[in-house]
């Protein structure tokens, strides 16, 4: 089995549409991988929600010199004393204290939970699908099917796997179009350390910042799931493979959260996108088939997957660390979900945890029923 070619970047986007109180003056949001047209977008965006830039440009969002009176954004202790201010001296800024065991605590027991769940779930569907289908069968069936009809034959004959792919497309293209037409929704489900929110590790990894952002996303998703999916790995599961993405996507984006403790002027910086849970997926994909060749795309060469993967390691362990000036990428949430897809296959994840979860919850509801 062999993967399509896959995009030339996959990434998590760092964007920062509206100024904090908390930032000096002088601080500068990059947007390296953002075009003009979607800052211009971003910048409607913020208006909308009552956060306005004071100007843009290409590239970057320049950001004009804080009021004297600031209006702190909620759940941000103020109280803390001041980390860093603007260069001048001029209306000091405040760092607000980011919390890291909080969110690490609530990202294991949240994937915890993910597996426990769905483990669960396998274990009551297994049992009630032969009831399910012989009350399906023992309905009359029309003669001449309408367009639902074909519809529904149409999806049922696809694998769980493709039918969890779509499914996943579908959620966030609709929440990408709560840009829009909910806006303040929209923003709330972005990730900024300096919040201490532990929700949106989970959320953050279903939104985008742009069509080029989610159509790649969704394309490496569209060719890499399945085929991990179908694998040994996970042995067309979707309760499995559904478990594994967003317990990937979840401790991916503590990861890109972590490295706000040596990068400060990221705390005050939105993040989002799926590229952490995809990176634990090409991760998986690497160590199940590592010498499958792996086309970039406008590229006329190619890789094997293996190969093509420390490659990306390497890339972004060298940008969680010290970062670039030319591009602004999640690195430590593609580093986490590489690692995590590379030890999940190493470890044997199907053998060695899910099928004994399945089999232990499965008896103690059967010990419960007696």
């Amino acid at each position: 089995m062999s993967a399509s070619r896959t995009p030339g970047c996959i990434f998590r986007a760092h964007i920062c549409p509206f100024p904090s109180p908390y930032r000096p003056s002088s601080w500068i949001s990059p947007f390296q991988v953002i075009s003009q047209f979607q800052a211009r977008k971003l910048c409607k965006t913020a208006s909308r929600a009552n956060k306005p830039l004071q100007r843009y440009g290409y590239g970057k969002v320049h950001l004009s010199r804080p009021q004297p009176q600031y209006q702190p954004f909620p759940g941000v202790n103020v109280q803390d004393p001041p980390e860093y201010g603007s260069h001048d001296g001029h209306n000091p800024g405040f760092a607000p204290k980011t919390n890291y065991l909080r969110p690490l605590i609530w990202a294991g027991t949240v994937t915890a939970g993910l597996y426990v769940g769905f483990a669960f779930l396998e274990g009551f569907s297994t049992r009630t699908q032969e009831s399910f289908v012989k009350s399906l069968w023992s309905k009359p069936r029309p003669t001449n099917p309408g367009p639902e009809q074909v519809l529904m034959n149409a999806w049922n004959s696809t694998d769980p796997i493709t039918r969890l792919s779509i499914g996943i497309i579908g959620v966030n293209g609709m929440i990408h179009m709560t840009e829009n037409l909910a806006t303040r929704f929209w923003m709330r489900l972005w990730h900024i350390p300096a919040e201490n929110k532990n929700y949106t590790l989970f959320t953050s990894a279903w939104v985008h910042s742009g069509f080029m952002h989610i159509g790649m996303n969704m394309y490496v998703l569209y060719n890499f799931l399945p085929i991990v999916g179908n694998s040994r790995l996970f042995e067309s599961n979707a309760y499995h493979t559904f478990a594994f993405y967003a317990g990937t996507a979840i401790l991916s984006g503590y990861g890109q959260h972590l490295t706000s403790m040596w990068q400060k002027s990221s705390r005050r910086v939105m993040m989002g996108g799926a590229s952490g849970a995809l990176f634990a997926v090409v991760g998986a994909f690497a160590t199940l088939y590592p010498y499958e060749r792996l086309g970039i795309m406008f590229l006329p060469f190619s890789f094997d997957a293996q190969s093509f993967l420390v490659c990306l390691m390497a890339f972004d362990l060298v940008g969680a660390i010290k970062g670039y000036k030319f591009v602004n990428l999640g690195h430590g949430a593609h580093l986490t979900g590489a690692l995590l897809g590379v030890a999940y296959a190493r470890f044997d994840g199907n053998t060695h945890l899910w099928k004994p979860l399945t089999r232990a919850l499965y008896q103690l509801r059967m010990s419960f029923e007696k």
